[in-house]
């Protein structure tokens, strides 16, 4: 039986010694974080060392290439040993005996000097004067996570088997208590870079559970919704839009999830209680390790004033400048719209009668308030859901729904009764009117130059009147 120096452990009862010692170690390292990480290990390596009277202790962490991320080695005072450098491969160190440590084999080596090795191995033993050694692997599936071991030098040492095998369950213990607390401080590292970065972009973050939770929120997020963090976290980030966006918003997500990413612009509430328009990015992020997508990532960009701006231009796009009604663009596009309701409408056409003869004898500007006064008029004949427009010149096109009112007050009617009032400079003014329906909304557009046929023969019969025809759709 090995006999244990320094009194490091009764003769009598080395198992169960070995036992309290492992227990201590893995406590020192499990209450160990990133700060205090080396000092933990380097207390266990030379508690480990003098325990097992040898002469060198390590524990060495590799990444996916077999390199070395993190070396602590304990030494024993007077001697020198070189310790593998961050980067380099473990083959550097270890040889051809690599491979048994990858297939998850302890390598245990009693004496060097009786074993017939390489030069590259053989020059680095005889440099550091190494005799014996003993390395535990362990293992992560297939992965080799990282090693611990023992070396002796100047002198052979008959490793036990009994002490093999308490290496190797202390070795699985310890790497992976060292392994963990650099992972968590990497993380840790990492998360506050995140929150600094995310301090300084405007656009507001958020992480989404694949089932829409918030887990994670930006700073910037918080200052745009006026909430903080703890109001934010664990909710439903459709919560956070307007109540008739969050359907869409929803759906978005399922498709970022289908597809990886989606795009979609909803009103986010500010921290002043107001709705403001942003434009809302989603990508699916899968887990570093296993590839398995977990998360989505959410950006918001307040885009409000530009909105506003571009619907700004699209309302100046459709409207006419002078009336402030809608432009025969708008009309024929808002027809074109009416196609998908299922309603009834009537189409009205009207022409300003001898308003070439005002505007001559008077004056474009004139004219202008007449064209002004006709829009305002014929605007009090309509609800909000009806389309009235400027066709050009001086000619209207109304589109209304069709009610009850009709049969007691036509449109045609309506329509010449609050023009009959107007008068600019002394002149009265008149329309001509040319009516069409009832008739279904898919045929607004043919009912349009049914009404202007209509409203021409008017104009041939004394004007100032109106005609109303049934709408009679060609045989298909």
């Amino acid at each position: 039986m090995t006999t244990w120096t320094e009194g490091a452990i009764p003769v009598s009862d080395p198992h169960a010694h070995f036992q309290r010692v492992a227990g201590r170690l893995s406590r020192v390292l499990g209450a160990a974080d990133e700060s205090t990480l080396d000092v933990a290990a380097a207390t266990c390596l030379e508690e480990l060392g003098g325990f097992a009277d040898v002469d060198v202790a390590f524990i060495t962490l590799l990444d996916d290439d077999t390199c070395v991320s993190d070396d602590w080695h304990w030494i024993r005072p007077g001697l020198s040993a070189t310790a593998p450098p961050i980067g380099s491969q473990l083959s550097a160190s270890f040889g051809s005996a690599l491979e048994v440590l990858r297939a998850g084999n302890t390598v245990v080596i009693d004496d060097l000097s009786r074993l017939e090795l390489d030069s590259s191995v053989r020059a680095l033993a005889t440099a550091n004067g190494l005799q014996a050694i003993m390395v535990a692997p362990v293992m992560v599936g297939s992965q080799l996570l990282g090693v611990m071991g023992l070396q002796v030098f100047h002198r052979a040492q008959n490793w036990e088997r009994n002490l093999v095998v308490q290496i190797e369950l202390l070795a699985q213990t310890l790497v992976q208590a060292v392994s963990r607390t650099r992972q968590q401080g990497a993380l840790a590292v990492a998360n506050a870079r995140a929150r600094r970065i995310a301090e300084y972009i405007p656009d507001g973050l958020l992480l989404l559970s694949t089932k829409g939770v918030v887990s994670w929120v930006s700073p910037s997020f918080c200052a745009m919704s006026g909430l903080p963090a703890s109001r934010i976290l664990h909710q439903s980030a459709s919560s956070f839009f307007h109540p008739s966006h969050r359907q869409a918003f929803e759906e978005q997500m399922a498709r970022a999830i289908r597809r990886h990413d989606a795009q979609i612009t909803v009103q986010f509430q500010s921290e002043t209680g107001d709705w403001r328009w942003a434009d809302v990015a989603l990508a699916l992020s899968a887990e570093p390790d296993s590839g398995v997508p977990n998360e989505i990532v959410v950006s918001v960009r307040d885009v409000h004033e530009r909105h506003l701006r571009e619907q700004n231009l699209v309302r100046q796009a459709d409207l006419d400048p002078l009336t402030g009604l809608a432009n025969r663009l708008a009309f024929e596009k808002a027809i074109t719209m009416l196609a998908d309701r299922d309603i009834e409408v009537m189409v009205a056409f009207c022409d300003i009668d001898n308003f070439k003869t005002i505007n001559d004898h008077f004056g474009h500007d004139v004219g202008d308030t007449v064209l002004q006064k006709v829009a305002a008029a014929i605007g009090t004949v309509v609800r909000g859901d009806d389309i009235v427009a400027r066709f050009g010149g001086d000619e209207f096109a109304v589109v209304v729904t069709v009610d009850d009112s009709h049969a007691l007050f036509p449109l045609g009617a309506r329509l010449l009764g609050v023009t009959r009032e107007l008068a600019v400079e002394g002149t009265q003014i008149s329309l001509s009117v040319g009516v069409c329906g009832p008739g279904p909304a898919s045929d607004a557009a043919a009912m349009r130059q049914k009404a202007d046929q209509a409203m021409y023969s008017v104009k041939r019969n004394n004007k100032n009147n109106w005609a109303e025809v049934d709408w009679n759709p060609p045989p298909t």
